[in-house]
């Protein structure tokens, strides 16, 4: 008999209401949820946690993205997990999802469905 790991998602993102939203909706789908409204935090869980996959707000209070990314890798609890990165500013967006290594990013507001589906192909490779 297999039994079936509920994948898990880290979500960084300093806006508690887009926090509140995703974990109760990623939750509803059987996914294990952590937060963290700040860089740090994020760093922290992401070493005791060991994420499936982050979800990254680009604009934190405290660290850049880069930095956080940067510190999360260095942990191998954090070294492989795929990165969606979620942010307002779209100005150069492609060139900031590189620099943070996300795979994928997504402008706010963004459909839940359109990260759904980015979740759901990033966590079945």
């Amino acid at each position: 008999l297999e039994i079936l790991m509920a994948h898990k998602i880290l979500i960084i993102d300093d806006e508690e209401d887009i926090v509140t939203v995703l974990s109760y909706r990623l939750r509803s789908k059987n996914y294990k949820v952590e937060t963290a409204f700040n860089g740090k935090d994020g760093i922290i869980k992401a070493g005791i946690y060991s994420p499936d996959l982050i979800i990254l707000d680009y604009c934190l209070p405290d660290l850049t993205a880069d930095v956080v990314v940067r510190e999360i890798r260095h942990n191998e609890n954090g070294k492989s997990a795929p990165i969606i990165l979620i942010t307002a500013a779209i100005e150069h967006i492609e060139e900031k999802a590189k620099k943070v290594e996300a795979v994928t990013y997504l402008k706010k507001p963004f459909e839940l469905e359109q990260l759904y589906t980015q979740i759901e192909g990033l966590l079945t490779l």
